[in-house]
C-alpha cells in the first residue's frame, strides 16, 4: 500500500512537471490536461488512511505536505491555464479550491485579480491584488497589476464624469433652445387655470 502512495505521488509530480513544460511552451490546453491527470493520481492520497501505511508520524506529515503542495501547485497552474483560455468561471473556481486549502496563497489571489480584471469587476480585482500584495509584498508583478487596475478604475470614473457632464450640458442646451411659454401656458403649467 505504501508503494501505491509513493508511485502515485511520483506519477503526479511527473505529470505536473510535464504540464509546466507544456505551459512554458504556450500550450495551455495540453498543460491543463497534464495538471488534471496529476490531480487524479494525487486526490485521496492525503486522507487519514495514509497513517496506516506509512510507519512514522513525521513521515506521514512530510508525505501529506508533499501531496498537498503538489495538488496546490497543480490547481494553481490549472487556474493559469483557464486564464489563458479566458475561461473565467473555471479559473475562479480553481483559485477558490487553492484558497480553501491555503487561505494565504498570494498566487491564487493574484490570479483571482487577473480574472476579475478581465471580467471586469475592478473593485474585486483591486481587493484580490491588495490581498496578494499583503501576503507577498516583495512581488513587483502584484504591484504592477494593482497599479493597472487602479488606473482602469480612474479612467472609468473620468469617462463616466465626462459622459454625465455631456448629458447635463445637452439637457441644459435643449431647455434653453425651447421657446419660453406664454403667460397663459405658464399659468396652465403651474396648475392655475383662471386668473
Amino acid at each position: 500500500m505504501a508503494d501505491r502512495v509513493s508511485t502515485n505521488l511520483a506519477q503526479g509530480k511527473k505529470l505536473k512537471d510535464e504540464g509546466n513544460a507544456y505551459f512554458k511552451a504556450g500550450n495551455a490546453k495540453e498543460a491543463l490536461r497534464k495538471y488534471h491527470e496529476a490531480t487524479l493520481y494525487l486526490n485521496g492520497l492525503d486522507n487519514g488512511g495514509l497513517a496506516s501505511i506509512v510507519p512514522s508520524p513525521e513521515l506521514v506529515d512530510a508525505v501529506r505536505k508533499e501531496i498537498a503542495d503538489t495538488l496546490k501547485a497543480c490547481h494553481s497552474n490549472m487556474a493559469a491555464c483557464y486564464i489563458k483560455q479566458s475561461n473565467w468561471s473555471k479559473a475562479l473556481a480553481t483559485c477558490d479550491k487553492v484558497l480553501k486549502t491555503d487561505p494565504n496563497n498570494a498566487k491564487a489571489y493574484f490570479r483571482k485579480g487577473q480574472v476579475y480584471g478581465n471580467i471586469p469587476e475592478l473593485d474585486k480585482a483591486e481587493a484580490a491584488y491588495k490581498k496578494a500584495a499583503e501576503l507577498d509584498p516583495k512581488d513587483p508583478g502584484i504591484r504592477t497589476e494593482l497599479a493597472k487596475i487602479r488606473q482602469k478604475q480612474k479612467d472609468l470614473e473620468d469617462k463616466s464624469r465626462k459622459e454625465l457632464a455631456g448629458m447635463f450640458q445637452k439637457g441644459l442646451k435643449s431647455t434653453s433652445d425651447a421657446p419660453a411659454p406664454s403667460g397663459t401656458a405658464q399659468l396652465a403649467a403651474s396648475g392655475i387655470t383662471e386668473l
